[in-house]
C-alpha cells in the first residue's frame, strides 16, 4: 500500500484554482440560457389566440436593454426576422389542433446569447346566454335579463390536440368570471354551463371563462358583455280566428277598424313562464277607469264601445311582479275606433296615420 501526502489547501483557495482554470473557457464560449429563469418574457395579442388570426407577439425585459440589442425571432424553426431593436413581430395562427413556435435569439453582447420560446397552440371558445324571462311566441331574439332575474350561461370550447381530436369539456377545466373576480362556485373540471345572477339595475356584468385542458397543454378564454335591460310591455290584437297577431304590435297611437277588439298583453323581460303567471300582476285601466280582469287570464281584455259609438280610448296598463318589485313597468295607448266595415273583415289590415 502506498500513502501519498497532500499537502493541506484551503477551501478558498481551492475554488479560486478552479475558477482561474476555468475562467479562460467561459469568455471564449457562447453562453446559452435556457427558457427556465430567462430574462424575457412574452406577451401575446389577443392573449388566447384563434384560428388563423393575426397575433402580435412582442417581448419584454427588465434586466435587458432590448432597444441595444440584437435579436432574431424564428417560427417553427425558421428564421423570421431579425434586427437590432426588433422586441415584436405579428405572425397568423394555423388551424385548431396545429403549433406555431416562436423563438428569440438575443445577442446582448459578443459572448452573451439568450434563447427563449413560447408555443402557440389555437383555440376556439363560444358563449352563449339566455336569461329565465318571458318573451312571446316567435320573437326573434334571446330572453334579456331584467333585475333580480337569472341566467343560463354556455360555454362552447373548441379544444383540439394535434391528432385533431376534440378535448372533451370533462377533461377540460373552465374558471368562470365575473367582473374579473373568479366565481368558485360554478368553476372546476367540466364546468361547461352555469346559472348566473343578473347585472344589478342599470348595471352591465362581463361574464368570462378560461378554459384549460388538464396538462396545462391547451387553454382559451372568451367573454359576453351582458346588461340589465328594464321590462316592458307591448300589446296585440286577439283575433277569435288567427289568435294574437304577435307579428304586429299595436303602437302607442292608432286607429283599428272595429269597436269590439281583444288585446292582448306580453311582459316582455320578466320573470315569468308565460304571460299569466301568477307572479305578474296587471292593472288595467281604459280612460282612467279600472277594468277588471278574468283571474285565469289577467293578460287580456275586451275593449268595446257600445251601440257602434266611434270614438277614441286611452287604455293603459300597468305590470308589476309580485316577488321582485324591481320587474315593473307601465304603457299606455290612444286607440281611435273606426267602424269601417271594408276593412274590418281583414285582420291584417292596419291604417297608417
Amino acid at each position: 500500500m502506498y500513502n501519498f501526502y497532500m499537502p493541506f489547501v484551503s477551501k478558498k483557495i481551492l475554488f479560486a484554482l478552479i475558477l482561474i482554470a476555468v475562467l479562460p473557457l467561459l469568455t471564449q464560449a457562447q453562453l446559452l440560457l435556457p427558457n427556465l429563469g430567462s430574462p424575457v418574457s412574452f406577451i401575446l395579442s389577443p392573449e388566447n389566440p384563434g384560428p388563423d388570426e393575426i397575433v402580435d407577439v412582442r417581448i419584454e425585459s427588465f434586466s435587458l436593454d432590448l432597444n441595444r440589442t440584437t435579436i432574431n425571432w424564428l417560427v417553427d424553426g425558421s428564421l423570421f426576422a431579425q434586427g437590432n431593436g426588433l422586441d415584436a413581430i405579428q405572425i397568423r395562427t394555423g388551424p385548431i389542433g396545429s403549433e406555431t413556435i416562436v423563438s428569440v435569439i438575443i445577442r446582448p453582447d459578443e459572448v452573451t446569447e439568450i434563447f427563449d420560446q413560447i408555443v402557440i397552440r389555437p383555440t376556439h371558445i363560444s358563449i352563449l346566454w339566455e336569461a329565465d324571462t318571458y318573451t312571446p311566441p316567435f320573437y326573434q331574439g334571446r330572453a334579456l335579463p331584467s333585475s333580480n332575474s337569472t341566467i343560463l350561461i354556455e360555454a362552447y370550447p373548441d379544444i383540439r390536440n394535434q391528432l385533431g381530436n376534440k378535448i372533451p369539456n370533462n377533461d377540460l377545466i373552465f374558471t368562470w368570471k365575473k367582473n374579473g373576480g373568479i366565481i368558485n362556485r360554478i368553476s372546476g373540471r367540466g364546468q361547461s354551463s352555469a346559472i348566473i345572477d343578473s347585472p344589478l339595475l342599470f348595471g352591465e356584468d362581463i361574464i368570462s371563462v378560461d378554459v384549460v385542458s388538464l396538462d396545462n397543454r391547451y387553454n382559451g378564454s372568451s367573454f359576453a358583455r351582458i346588461p340589465s335591460k328594464d321590462p316592458h310591455i307591448s300589446i296585440y290584437k286577439d283575433d277569435p280566428l288567427i289568435g294574437i297577431m304577435y307579428h304586429q304590435a299595436i303602437p302607442s297611437f292608432d286607429t283599428i277598424p272595429t269597436s269590439d277588439i281583444t288585446l292582448a298583453a306580453v311582459p316582455f323581460y320578466f320573470s315569468a313562464r308565460n304571460s299569466n303567471d301568477t307572479n305578474v300582476s296587471y292593472v288595467w285601466e281604459v280612460n282612467n277607469l279600472s277594468i277588471p280582469t278574468d283571474p285565469r287570464d289577467p293578460s287580456r281584455i275586451i275593449l268595446r264601445l257600445a251601440n257602434g259609438i266611434i270614438g277614441a280610448a286611452t287604455v293603459s296598463l300597468d305590470i308589476s311582479h309580485v316577488e321582485h318589485f324591481l320587474q315593473s313597468a307601465s304603457n299606455a295607448w290612444t286607440l281611435s275606433i273606426s267602424n269601417e266595415s271594408a276593412q274590418g273583415n281583414d285582420p291584417f289590415f292596419r291604417r297608417t296615420n
